[in-house]
Formats: structure tokens, C-alpha cells, sequence
């Protein structure tokens, strides 16, 4: 079994992640975009080391979220997305059509991350 940490991820605007170990401040692993799942920048998460590099970096893989650092994004309302105005959060959220609440195409809004949409 690899071996388990938790801290800090920073996540990138491409979507890929950079953990550094808490314990070690010289020891910090990229997360590629295919193993963040749905963490986001800033979120406290746990990651597995995994065996491998990629191009001489040492690699994780998130498997839990154990807090977001922020629930709430502004962006501009899209069909059935808000994408953000962060540029750091690199996905659009998902709105279901009993959550739009009027919403029009191009209209602001300020959507809240909901527990079954943070995991």
C-alpha cells in the first residue's frame, strides 16, 4: 500500500494539482488533472504517493476531500453551467434546472457548492 498524506492541494487553471507534504516542505508531488477527481484550489484533501514520476516529478493521486476553502463561486450562467470567473477553478459547475432560479443565459450569479457536488 502506498503511503497516505493530507494538506494542501494548490490547483492550477489547466487542472493540475502541486501537494506539498506538511511534514516536509522539500517533499511536494504533482497531481495530474486525471487524478484530482474534484478537489479544488486551496481544498484540504488526502493524497496517495504513488510509484511513479513524470518527467523527474513525484506524483500523487487525491482520494479524499476533507474540506473545501471555498463553496461559493461567481460566474457567468451558461444553459445549465455557471462558469466561474476564478480562473483557478478550471471546471464549470453543473446547475441543475430546479436549481436555477431564474436564471437567464449571460446573467452573473453566485452559485453554493452543495455537499453531494463537493465530493
Amino acid at each position: 500500500m502506498n503511503k497516505i498524506l493530507e494538506g494542501t492541494i494548490k490547483v492550477t487553471g489547466k487542472g493540475a494539482g502541486y501537494f506539498t507534504n506538511p511534514a516536509d516542505a522539500t517533499n511536494d508531488f504533482e497531481v495530474q488533472p486525471e487524478n484530482i477527481g474534484t478537489a479544488l484550489n486551496n481544498d484540504t484533501v488526502k493524497v496517495e504517493v504513488l510509484e511513479h514520476e513524470v518527467y523527474g516529478r513525484k506524483q500523487a493521486k487525491v482520494t479524499e476531500i476533507i474540506s473545501r476553502k471555498r463553496t461559493t463561486f461567481v460566474g457567468m450562467f451558461d444553459g445549465a453551467f455557471v462558469i466561474p470567473d476564478d480562473k483557478k477553478m478550471y471546471r464549470a459547475i453543473s446547475i441543475d434546472s430546479a436549481n436555477k432560479l431564474g436564471a437567464k443565459d449571460g446573467d452573473k450569479v453566485q452559485p453554493n457548492l452543495s455537499t453531494a457536488q463537493a465530493k
